[in-house]
């Protein structure tokens, strides 16, 4: 199975295909110039070149939000569960240590699968939009805030996905302001 006369078709050139988005729009297609300093780093080997790479997909950088996102959602919800009284216990009066760990538990679960998804989401359009635009700057952040604030408001109605888009928009304005300056 042959790409071209030349070129072979190997697993690296087959998971570059599918992870490995496109140059971006007004992205240099040679290689960067790097500035000479004492003492110059070495070239970087092919596989580290290969790994950056993958490192700055879109796939990769969805699927590690929605993994952060769901650690932070699970450590979340233990805490919650710490701090917030039993509410799904019959009789208050007889908890017990499996119901409190079937409570945190559950809820660790919920939480993390609402982080998991709200990462997802988030750097999904992030990264689409950034992609898009051809572009690294905090319209990216607001827009896909507004995108992902929007949706997740949908659920509910017009208002609400309103009220969310606008919301998610100002938090993402406000978080892209702190990180960059």
């Amino acid at each position: 199975m042959e790409k071209n006369d030349n070129e072979k078709v190997t697993s690296r050139s087959i998971i570059e295909r599918i992870f490995l988005s496109p140059r971006r729009k007004g992205e240099m297609q040679n290689d960067a110039v790097v500035p000479l300093t004492f003492p110059s780093p070495p070239p970087l080997l092919p596989e580290e070149v290969f790994i950056q790479r993958v490192m700055e997909s879109c796939i990769f950088k969805t699927i590690l939000a929605s993994v952060v996102g769901c650690g932070a959602g699970a450590l979340f919800g233990i805490f919650t569960a710490s701090v917030d009284p039993v509410h799904t216990i019959a009789d208050p009066a007889k908890v017990t240590i499996k119901d409190i760990i079937r409570e945190t538990r559950q809820r660790a679960v919920l939480y993390a699968k609402n982080f998991g998804v709200l990462g997802l989401m988030f750097a999904g359009f992030e990264c689409t939009v950034e992609t898009y635009r051809g572009k690294t700057d905090m319209k990216n952040g607001i827009l896909s805030g507004a995108i992902t604030g929007g949706l997740i408001g949908l659920r509910a109605g017009i208002k609400p996905a309103v009220l969310g888009a606008v919301s998610f928009a100002a938090f993402s304005a406000i978080i892209e302001h702190y990180l960059r300056t």
